[in-house]
């Protein structure tokens, strides 16, 4: 084709594409898109959409089942399914990069950075052995890797998530691909990392003049990054324009739904005003606790290493209360829970439930306390006993309680089935017959059954669907609601925490930095890193009923710590202390003098 002509058509486009497997049927159904030079197009869908079959389409990378029943996908005016496998060796790499969600799976562990990275270049011959050298130098520092002479020398172990996703970008940029394809490449990531990442991909395929072709479950994500939009349900392509009219006037009614199950304080159920609870006695108090975490050595005669998971960390829940705990991976959040519910051996410091100190009960009394302090844990999957029917899995708990007979199991994992909206149908499924949002109602009813007064939720709807996310979470208060039971909710994401919370505790490396009801947490964060946080996330705000736009938090004033205190606690000689800053809201600081120049 004439360069010229080949310049006035899209340089990627899928026409009516169509891809069915046996016994299943078809997974992707009469798609049509196109991606111009340079532009930037999100395709958003939740769990089985079919965006991801998309990508691997677009890399012939189908699965062998997998057949295209129609429809073509073009590059650069050439359709992908007629060319030799030689020649799309040629195109992947060189014309399309593709960076996946998790890194760890697409870097080699046994081979160096620097060993992978001239790998790939040389394969597609654009290593030079003079010059190559330093565009590799230069490409991990516009990633922003602070050594990267060290880093060619490091496995890929060696890095944290955020760390691999810069390199795996940098791998793949190298290549001066024209099309990048990114398929969920955040999702695993915290909300800090994730927009570092998505700003250093947006800024250098920018100056590159690479299209990308961001594919996302997040609509908040999708929204803040692109310029226009592709939605898809159940294999089909539902809606598609620019992001901005998308989200100001969505028409189909599923991404009218996709955008109306975003969590948004409006939706809180919990009532009054968040933190406003009649006085009484603390149902959990966690004072100074402390985790440490011994390591031995990995060779015989090393010594053994420690990590402190909790520094000193405390906190008070009362009956009916959500209290949430948010931070990064690594902050202690986890380890927090697990501590209260004795999973994890404390260093120092008094967890009391009902006034009781869990480290001094009894056996049996341990087993009493922990019928009234249940869990509902992140993948509801690998929690459930794939080999048991869910009648015998919900009512697992009842087993060691005397004053309940054997033969009153089912009708009581009946009764509770039925209070998180799953039919009696389902006691004699197995896990598997379930889908993710109804195996997680079975994890709730499962802590239910117990009619505990404290529900630790760890991660509960990470795992699921945006859609699917919102129901479980309307459930949760509802069920609250209904039995009275304090929720101590473990989360990363601050859009949920922002629709269930009442107070608020955020973490950082074992830390509490701050805490206090919702909205002061939200609405006027103190701690450096709080708002660090709160501005890393797309916030999908409803400008007008049905109408949405995204918008970042933005703080006008300079945080501003007590007279004699600052808050950076890292550079401290002695221990950080949370300040009361009025109305319930503490804030961690540390004495001016005790702060270490340099």
């Amino acid at each position: 084709m004439d360069r010229s002509n080949q310049d006035l058509l899209p340089l990627f486009s899928v026409n009516n594409l169509t891809i069915a497997f046996p016994g299943i049927g078809e997974v992707v159904r009469d798609i049509s898109f196109a991606i111009g030079r340079g532009e930037t197009v999100g395709v958003v869908g939740e769990s089985g959409s079919g965006k991801s079959m998309l990508a691997r389409a677009a890399m012939r990378l189908l699965p062998s089942q997998a057949t295209v029943v129609r429809g073509r996908i073009m590059f650069e005016g050439q359709s992908l399914f007629d060319l030799g496998a030689r020649q799309m060796r040629s195109v992947r790499g060189a014309g399309i990069g593709m960076v996946f969600q998790e890194p760890m799976t697409s870097l080699n562990p046994a081979l160096t950075i620097g060993a992978q990275i001239e790998e790939g270049l040389r394969a597609h011959g654009r290593m030079d052995d003079q010059a190559g050298g330093q565009r590799i130098l230069d490409m991990l520092e516009r990633v922003r890797i602070a050594d990267p002479r060290r880093c060619l020398r490091q496995y890929p172990h060696e890095f944290s998530g955020g760390m691999r996703q810069r390199i795996m970008l940098a791998s793949v940029l190298l290549m001066e691909p024209k099309l990048l394809i990114a398929d969920e490449p955040t999702t695993a990531l915290d909300a800090v990392i994730q927009r570092e990442v998505l700003e250093i991909m947006g800024e250098i395929t920018r100056d590159l003049g690479v299209a990308v072709m961001l594919i996302s479950h997040d609509l908040g994500v999708v929204g803040a990054y692109t310029e226009r939009l592709v939605v898809m349900q159940k294999g089909e392509l539902v809606e598609k324009g620019n992001t901005r009219d998308i989200l100001l006037r969505p028409r189909h009614p599923y991404t009218q739904t996709l955008i109306g199950s975003l969590p948004s304080r409006q939706k809180s159920s919990s009532g009054a005003q968040a933190g406003a609870f009649a006085p009484g006695a603390p149902l959990l108090e966690v004072e100074n606790l402390r985790v440490v975490f011994t390591r031995k050595g990995s060779l015989p005669f090393t010594p053994a290493t420690t990590t402190d998971a909790l520094k000193g960390v405390s906190l008070t829940i009362r009956a009916g209360e959500t209290v949430a705990v948010v931070g990064e991976s690594g902050s202690g959040k986890t380890t927090l829970g697990r501590s209260i519910l004795r999973l994890v051996d404390r260093s120092g410091g008094v967890i009391r439930i009902a006034g009781q100190d869990i480290q001094s009960l009894s056996e049996n009394a341990l087993r009493h306390l922990r019928r009234e302090t249940q869990i509902v844990f992140q993948d509801p999957y690998s929690s459930l006993d794939p080999r048991r029917r869910i009648h015998e899995i919900v009512a697992e708990g009842l087993r060691g309680d005397p004053e309940v007979h054997r033969r009153d199991y089912r009708s009581r994992a009946a009764a509770v089935l039925e209070e998180v909206d799953l039919p009696a149908s389902f006691l004699d499924r197995f896990p598997h017959q379930l889908s993710g949002g109804q195996r997680q109602r079975v994890c709730i009813a499962r802590a239910l059954i117990m009619r505990p007064t404290l529900v630790i939720a760890d991660e509960p709807v990470s795992a699921l669907d945006i859609t699917v996310q919102a129901k479980i979470l309307e459930l949760m208060k509802r069920l609250q609601r209904q039995h009275g039971f304090a929720y101590l909710f473990i989360s990363h994401d601050l859009g949920v925490v922002e629709q269930v919370a009442d107070r608020v505790l955020v973490m950082q490396a074992g830390r509490v930095v701050e805490e206090g009801v919702r909205d002061a947490i939200f609405d006027h964060p103190h701690h450096p890193y709080t708002r660090l946080l709160l501005q890393a996330v797309p916030d999908l705000h409803e400008v007008e009923p049905g109408a949405y736009e995204i918008r970042r938090r933005h703080y006008n004033d300079e945080p501003a710590a007590p007279p004699g205190m600052r808050f950076d606690w890292q550079n401290a000689a002695g221990p950080a202390t949370l300040i009361d800053v009025g109305d319930q809201h503490r804030v961690s600081c540390v004495p001016l003098m005790s702060v270490v120049s340099g």
